[in-house]
């Protein structure tokens, strides 16, 4: 029995048919999200090997020589994207238990959507949800927030950006500051990766859409909600490898311990990534390797376990917000054995995680679905630029 509720999402790809059983993985989504704030995935669509292939080719990444990895180097790309090492800004909470603390014990690599990554594929259970509930009313009540031409035109959004990019027209490098080009490791260098993160990348996205389509049925809202927000998302992929034999301290600073919530008010597991919650809308993870703990509504932490062939599903501060409070942004950890150096000479073993967050169009407007309509709200791109803000310090 798994903590985590575990949820077969593949009736949700029947649709529109199979109305039943979709009502009744609605009603678990709706129960995860309002409880534990994670679920497990499974009937995805996504073979095991797929996710396996996908976190070996990450792993062969942080396999590169050093060299090689600074060549992509985050610092380099005005969205940092590309590679940052151990010790570098991607810290989730520089400062657990209110401690001067060592960073995070990971290295990352971050790709974002732009001109090298796919956009996403022919969704049949999209287009059947973005036909659906002509009738009903669902749209935000934010006002457009699009920039605008010197004709005072709008730019497209959504689906009318897609159309033009498969018409040949236009480019979403001019509607939205968060989409540009990935720093990706040259095919001579790494043979095979980037095939396979973009075909993993591009399966993801067609998830997401359709467990949009699951999270607007369980809020009982019109099923192209956040669907019809979802059509050029402003995606990230993070690969992560925490790596449990971190080098002390030359700063003085300590490594935190968790909450004190295992007996003895300490523990001595190395911090892999701090305390934190996601800041947009969907996330889903794969990884191949324990560590990451969930924080209950009651405020104890429990083991996030690896199931083979699930993904591992969490909503952000987005969705807390646009479902006024009603589904959780859950704080979340990850907490690694810890390996003294010295104790062998052989290389450390290491946990390998992929992130994906599925964040809405950049300008797709959010408000809270109960906010009143004097409410302006925002757009998911201003959103997602403010929190964004407080992550690289």
């Amino acid at each position: 029995m798994h903590a985590i509720p575990v949820i077969d999402v593949s009736p949700l790809f029947e649709y529109p048919s199979e109305e039943d059983s979709i009502a009744s993985v609605s009603k678990a989504i709706a129960d995860a999200c309002t409880g534990m704030g994670f679920f497990y995935c499974t009937g995805h669509g996504l073979s095991d090997a797929q996710i396996s292939e996908a976190i070996g080719a990450a792993r062969s990444l942080f396999d590169l020589d050093m060299q090689q990895k600074q060549a992509m180097n985050s610092l380099n790309s005005p969205l940092r994207r590309g590679y940052t090492p151990q010790g570098g800004q991607h810290n989730c909470n520089p400062t657990e238990n209110n401690k001067a603390c060592m960073p995070d014990a990971k290295e990352s690599y971050v790709l974002g959507a732009g001109p090298d990554m796919p956009k996403p594929p022919q969704n049949p259970v999209a287009e059947a949800a973005m036909r659906s509930n002509q009738t009903k009313t669902g749209g935000s009540n934010a006002p457009d927030q699009r920039p605008q031409d010197e004709q005072g035109q709008t730019h497209g959004t959504g689906q009318e950006l897609q159309e033009q990019q498969q018409n040949g027209q236009g480019t979403t490098t001019a509607q939205s500051p968060m989409y540009g080009s990935n720093q990706l490791p040259p095919e001579d260098v790494l043979p095979g990766f980037q095939g396979i993160m973009r075909s993993y990348w591009q399966q993801l996205l067609r998830v997401s859409q359709v467990l949009a389509l699951g999270l607007a049925k369980s809020l009982d809202l019109p099923d192209s909600f956040f669907v019809s927000k979802m059509q050029d998302p402003v995606a990230q992929m993070l690969c992560v490898r925490y790596n449990m034999q971190a080098p002390p301290s030359s700063s003085g600073a300590t490594q935190a311990h968790a909450n004190p919530d295992r007996g003895n008010g300490f523990d001595e597991r190395l911090l892999g990534c701090g305390t934190h919650t996601d800041c947009g809308f969907m996330t889903l993870l794969c990884c191949d390797g324990e560590g990451l703990e969930v924080c209950t509504p009651q405020g104890t932490w429990v083991a996030a376990l690896v199931i083979p062939g699930a993904l591992l599903v969490n909503l952000g501060d987005m969705a807390a917000m646009w479902t006024n409070g009603r589904y959780r942004s859950t704080p979340h950890r990850v907490l690694l054995p810890r390996i003294p150096p010295e104790s062998s000479s052989a290389r450390a073993p290491s946990r390998v995680s992929l992130v994906f967050f599925c964040n809405c169009d950049f300008y797709a407007p959010v408000c809270a679905i109960e906010s009143p309509l004097t409410d302006k709200g925002t757009t998911a791109g201003r959103y997602m630029l403010e929190k964004l803000g407080l992550m690289y310090k």
